[in-house]
């Protein structure tokens, strides 16, 4: 039936952002594929989205707002205002490729639904120019201005080949565009080939143009026409000059907007420019009034000329030759660097500081922050400057998207003090990032600071007076914008960052006669605003950070009876001599308690809510850890009653532990004390140091975690007393530390009382949950099993040190350090939420998470104490994204019935960046014809790309391939309170002794499992994989709960051709293993007796295994008929069964035909008889992906319908129709129609995948660089929808 494939949706790279304002809203346009999408960057809300383009990918959005310019790659607006209407209407200039649009940007008022909608409105259909466009820039000058509205859109454009084109559009009184896009040459530039290019309007008679060449040249050229834009007569290009220096093609360039410095008669510009060989230049832009002419050539473009000779004219002060007019340049990012851009200036202190921003974003997928400071005056009045006193340093770097490349990036001043940066990357993520001004990270050095006059100085810095308290002045910067109105009240706020860096604070001791000095030790916060402090010397201060309760004050330290504005305070709240030298600190934030050990085994308690310090003598040894967390009693009726503090404190050297239960409750005085509840001497195994410890009270159980990666379980008894290991669990992390143990939280009505989750996390880089299961044989003897349900290995490690599930948004938090970084990961979301540089893991350090996802953070480094307190996330996703890199294998379950899970769709993709990526397809959507696809992980386990994916079985069975022979099995279960688990618990043994040999492709049969298999929950599988190098081989994997292994049954060699595609057909009687490889044939290879030999044969068309493995040794296979369906590759297979004995091939080749191979198998003397139907030049190009949609019946059962859908590298989906009649035999039964054609923005389309809902309604899912949903259309009409984007738990992608 004919019909369309609709668009519902795409995960693209982002080619290109923008901002326009208007009506004082600040709208991101982001381009993904042909498609816009319009988002209000202060909520991240999708407001509308439209294609712009037939099939042509956009690449540039060119902006323009009142007043100050934004240039993104590439949109360009002109605003106009309609006081009748009561709408601001913007003019966008969008382009990609040679395909140029312009769009109108208006809200409308909208009286049903109650307020102004934004509409876009496209003038005619999309223009082509005659070359490859760079760069765009609206006019902010209308050449036919008076009174009324503007009439005519003017607009440049900068092609490949340096030519500079006028765009003009004819515009009416209102909201709409009138007439076609008319696109002319103005004039040609220098005659070159240009990788990227920035045009600019510098008057009205004027525009500049910056040209960045294949060969490494920056040309500044620029054009004045001599007669109006609208009607030039005799225009001429005029080459200002050369910029060499760079040993690469120029890849981004950017001219400044007019920078006026203190003292300047005139305003400078300065181009900065990026190129292949990793640096970014900046260069002086000479008088614009010293031109050369560039002549016409025959070709219609300029002849080469460069203004003046380059020399290497001076060196920089670290030695460095720079080309004269280069003002600085820097080295940086890991690979290539795509685009450079100057932060827009809207401060005129940031002058006066003489101080320049700068972003690049290049291949590495991250976003660079770069500061350009020069003395005053030195721009000004040297007309010959070649840099040797600038100062071009990195500043920040943030690394935000996954994969490789940044593609897009856009600016925009949002308050006198700060400005936007988004960027879009490869992975499909949108990022916005706010740049505040110089300043906002403050660093103070404690020995430049104001300090009391009786103190003396050092060669270690300072000792002050016994007191014990530390003074200094010294106000900051603020990042908060404080003329900030009413209207930007939702507006994404800027996480405050401030940094302190204070060298050690040494202090004399308490007697006048010691001459020695104190030093900070160890620190612990107690809440978010204070913090406890141990010196060498034994002395405890507690400190307090104002700015915690109010950002808006001065950084002093000073006495605690000062003004209670000043932001830190130092008092000294004890001293004792068993913390000398030596102390060991931990805390219970939400509790505000904190515990101190020392070298005498007295465990001191501070209560921060009384002021008090206890002191308790426990232990006999020197105290070498500290663990104490929170607990909610489950058998206590009131809340002060059910929190309690569980504490396990160990010695040196000792293997006995001591553990407690205590809560804050007597009062002495006005002052309440904190008391022991219950306390147990824990026995540890010998020589086995704890790192973590976790109280499970609902299960009666303590768990410790080991150095060497031990997870013991211990029972808890009601009276105390000693206690014993009720159960050791080895090598949890390998054998490296486990040092996060943490309960999960038990959802409303789990009636599992014996069953308990367990997050650990370790120093091998990964976080497991575990399933605890504990069962009481007597009242003091408890039987417990530990079964691991989710492993992840997160972008953070190896060194994973603390988490939590944030108490208001239920996110995973993780942190810990990754080289030499202190980071912050929410797993839930897949974002750093803090990066900080530290110096790495061997310090000492303290982490406080707040409230909404940020945290504090302090540590020593080159002997000073630093603190950094960040209240909210670095940056915010507006849009979620998925692979970084070509997605390459696809799948999709059938309905799982979880254990404690609702039955669900789970879908898989496998990319080049060896990531897997595990998503639940959900039904109930914001949208009654929108779905979500919610990713419940991000799991890395291959080394190198996987190939190939699926899913069998109904029990959550996943096996995935790839290089060097890598062949996983993962295992999905359902995890309260968290979602569902992945646990790869198997791998294929390696046979081969070739490094490089590579799975290609592989198909698994579920084999059903006996009565006492099924009672056992055994599951069998037969597993048959074809390799690079032209071999087969068939396992039986087996699952247990005791083993879990792969056994080799047979094994075959094809010819010298590599094997791509396989499959297992069972029908009565008789097993086929078909291959198809790069001669084009379907091989038939007979496995019934092979695996009769191993007790595998066929009953009522299913495969069985009846009993255990006779022979040892797998046997031989060889290939039994083959036939020939294309000239060359089989790049794709899907198999349809037609009724007991017939099967349909549908196959896709790379001579760009699509073939269906009826085969029948009835009979094993003959082998399959098979008939083949070709359809020649189905695609442009080789057809790389297929997949059945659906099938049903014709003219009662006569025949039989089946629908399928095909890709190809020509980014075309089509939707064929084949009619079987049953009568007929072999090809004569068999016709072909092609249903549907639609163009899709998926490039390099690896695999697709049908998925249907509960209505039936069945899509097509294309993947690639990228991801795309298409659904069938039976009426004939394409539906815009809406995308809508969660943030459910980990990383969304939304495909429709």
């Amino acid at each position: 039936m004919p019909g369309v494939l609709e668009y519902q949706g795409a995960v693209n790279p982002i080619t290109a952002l923008g901002f326009v304002e208007i009506r004082s809203e600040t709208l991101l346009f982001a381009a993904e594929g042909p498609f816009l999408r319009v988002f209000d960057h202060s909520t991240g809300r999708l407001l509308v989205k439209t294609q712009i383009f037939n099939s042509q990918c956009i690449h540039g959005i060119a902006t323009q707002g009142d007043g100050i310019a934004t240039q993104g790659h590439g949109i360009a607006t002109q605003g106009a205002s309609d006081e009748s209407s009561k709408c601001r209407v913007r003019s966008v200039l969008i382009w990609g490729g040679r395909s140029v649009r312009v769009a109108s940007t208006f809200f409308s008022e909208n009286a049903v639904a109650g307020h102004d909608t934004l509409r876009i409105s496209c003038a005619g259909p999309e223009t082509h120019c005659s070359d490859w466009i760079l760069d765009g820039a609206i006019s902010p000058y209308d050449p036919h201005r008076d009174e009324s509205l503007p009439s005519c859109m003017v607009a440049v454009l900068v092609t490949a080949h340096d030519e500079l084109l006028i765009c003009k559009l004819q515009c009416d009184q209102r909201t709409t565009l009138d007439g076609q896009v008319q696109v002319e040459t103005l004039v040609a530039g220098p005659r070159s080939v240009l990788y990227s290019a920035h045009v600019l309007w510098i008057s009205v008679t004027q525009v500049l143009v910056a040209a960045g060449t294949v060969f490494g040249e920056v040309h500044l050229w620029s054009f004045r026409p001599k007669g109006t834009l609208c009607g030039s007569s005799h225009p001429a290009a005029h080459l200002h000059h050369t910029f060499q220096g760079h040993e690469g093609s120029i890849f981004g360039v950017q001219i400044s907007s007019e920078l006026r410095f203190p003292g300047s008669a005139c305003p400078q510009r300065l181009l900065a420019s990026c190129s292949d060989d990793r640096r970014i230049r900046i260069w002086r832009v000479p008088n614009l009034a010293s031109t050369t002419p560039v002549a016409p050539s025959s070709s219609g473009q300029g002849s080469p000329e460069t203004c003046e000779s380059e020399t290497l004219s001076s060196q920089t002060a670290g030695g460095e030759i720079q080309p004269k007019h280069c003002v600085a340049s820097a080295w940086g990012h890991a690979s290539r660097i795509w685009s450079v851009h100057f932060v827009p200036q809207r401060r005129e202190s940031w002058l006066r500081e003489n101080n320049i921003d700068i972003i690049s974003t290049g291949e590495d997928a991250t976003a660079q922050r770069w500061s350009l400071s020069f003395p005053l005056g030195t721009l000004e009045t040297s007309k010959s400057f070649i840099g040797p006193d600038a100062q071009f340093k990195h500043v920040s770097t943030w690394d935000c998207h996954s994969g490789k490349n940044i593609w897009s990036a856009a600016l925009t001043a949002q308050s006198p003090s700060s400005c936007v940066l988004v960027t879009g990357g490869a992975d499909g993520m949108v990022v916005s990032h706010k740049i505040p001004s110089e300043g906002t990270t403050v660093t103070y050095d404690y020995a430049s600071t104001s300090i009391s006059e009786n103190a003396t100085a050092n060669t270690r810095g300072y000792e002050l007076p016994n007191n014990g308290l530390y003074n200094c002045d010294q106000p900051t910067s603020q990042w908060e914008d404080p003329a900030e109105g009413p209207e930007h009240k939702n507006a994404f706020k800027k996480p405050l960052h401030l940094q302190y860096q204070l060298q050690a604070l040494r202090v004399k001791r308490f007697k006048a006669s010691d001459l020695s000095v104190d030093v900070l030790k160890r620190y612990v916060f107690v809440d978010e605003g204070h913090f406890l402090v141990t010196t060498e010397a034994g002395q405890v201060f507690v400190g307090i950070l104002r700015h915690a309760h109010n950002p808006d004050s001065s950084v002093t330290w000073q006495k605690l009876s000062v003004e209670a504005s000043a932001p830190f305070t130092w008092t000294l709240i004890a001293r004792y001599d068993d913390l000398k030298s030596h102390s060991i600190l931990t805390s219970v934030s939400s509790y505000k308690v904190a515990f101190l050990g020392g070298t005498n085994g007295t465990l001191h308690v501070y209560d921060h809510e009384s002021g008090a310090i206890q002191s308790f003598s426990i232990l006999r040894q020197k105290i070498s850890g500290l663990f104490a967390q929170l607990i909610e009693r489950p058998d206590c009726t009131t809340t002060k009653e059910a929190r309690v503090v569980g504490l396990v404190a160990t010695t040196l050297g000792s293997s006995t532990a001591y553990s407690s239960l205590m809560q804050r409750g007597k009062l002495h005085g006005s002052r309440s004390t904190v008391s022991t509840v219950t306390s147990w001497k824990v026995e540890l195994p010998s020589t086995f140091v704890v790192t973590s410890a976790q109280f499970i009270l609902s299960a009666n159980s303590l768990l410790l975690g080991f150095r060497n990666g031990t997870l013991a379980a211990y029972g808890l008894t009601s009276a105390g007393g000693s206690i014993n290991p009720s159960a050791c669990f080895r090598r949890v992390h390998g054998e490296d530390a486990i040092t996060v143990i943490l309960a999960l939280p038990q959802p409303t009505g789990y009636s599992e009382a014996t069953t308990t989750y367990v997050l650990t996390a370790g120093r091998n880089g990964t976080y497991s949950i575990h399933r605890l299961y504990s069962q009481h044989d007597t009242v003091s003897t408890i039987k417990m099993r530990l079964e691991t349900v989710h492993v992840c290995a997160p972008p953070i490690r190896p060194n994973i040190e603390g988490a939590c599930f944030h108490a208001v948004s239920s996110n995973l938090i993780l942190w810990g350090f990754r080289g030499k970084d202190f980071v912050v990961w929410n797993e839930t979301k897949q974002s750093e939420t803090m990066t900080i540089g530290c110096g790495g893991a061997h310090r000492n350090w303290a982490y406080l998470a707040n409230e909404n996802e940020g945290g504090s953070f302090m540590w020593t480094k080159a002997s000073c104490l630093n603190m950094q307190w960040q209240p909210q996330p670095s940056y915010r996703v507006i849009k979620e994204g998925a692979h970084g890199r070509e997605i390459k294998a696809l799948a999709i379950s059938h309905r799982l019935e979880l254990s404690g899970h609702r039955p669900v769709n789970l879908m898989v993709t496998g990319a080049e960046d060896t990531n897997l990526s595990f998503f639940t397809l959900q039904e109930n959507a914001p949208s009654r014809n929108c779905s979500h696809f919610r990713c419940f992980g991000v799991l890395k386990k291959h080394k190198t790309g996987v190939q190939h994916l699926q899913w069998c079985g109904s029990a959550g069975f996943l096996f995935s391939g790839g290089g060097t022979e890598e062949f996983f099995v993962w295992k999905a279960r359902a995890v309260p309170c968290y979602g569902i688990g992945m646990v790869c618990e198997s791998e294929c043994p390696l046979l081969g002794d070739i490094p490089d040999l590579r799975i290609m492709s592989f198909h698994v049969l579920d084999l059903p499992p006996s009565d006492a298999a099924a009672i056992s929950n055994e599951a069998s599988f037969l597993v048959c994989i074809v390799y690079s190098d032209s071999t087969i081989r068939v396992y039986l994997y087996t699952s247990s709960v005791a083993a879990k292994k792969f056994n080799l049954l047979l094994r075959g060699v094809y010819t010298t051709c590599c094997l791509i595609q396989v499959h297992c057909l069972v029908s009565s009687g008789l097993i086929y293993l078909v291959t198809a490889g790069t001669d084009g044939y379907l091989t038939f290879w007979n496995l019934v007796r092979g695996l009769k030999d191993h007790r595998i044969v066929v009953e009522d068309g299913q495969l069985r295994h009846k009993g255990e493995l006779q022979v040892s040794t797998p046997g031989p296979i060889c290939w039994q008929a083959r036939t020939r369906v294309h000239q060359s590759a089989v790049k794709c297979m899907e198999v349809v069964r037609i009724d007991e004995y017939s099967y349909l091939f549908l196959t896709g080749g790379d001579d760009n035909a699509l073939a269906i191979t009826r085969v029948t198998v009835q009979g094993d003397a003959d082998g399959p008889q098979c008939s083949i139907l070709l359809v020649p030049k189905a695609h442009a190009s080789a057809i790389t992906a297929i997949t059945f949609v659906d099938s049903s019946p014709l003219d009662g059962d006569a025949s039989l319908q089946l629908r399928f859908a095909t890709s190809s590298n020509d980014q075309k989906i089509k939707l064929w129709s084949a009619n079987i009649r049953r009568s007929e035999q072999g090809v004569d039964g068999l016709d072909i129609t092609k249903d549907a054609d639609a163009y899709t923005s998926v490039a390099d389309v690896s695999s697709m995948a049908m998925f249907a809902n509960s209505t039936n309604k069945r899509s097509v899912l294309v993947c690639g660089v990228g991801i795309r949903r298409q659904q069938w259309s039976e009426d004939g009409l394409i539906k815009e929808e809406l995308v809508y984007i969660n943030n459910p738990l980990l990383q969304i992608i939304t495909m429709w």
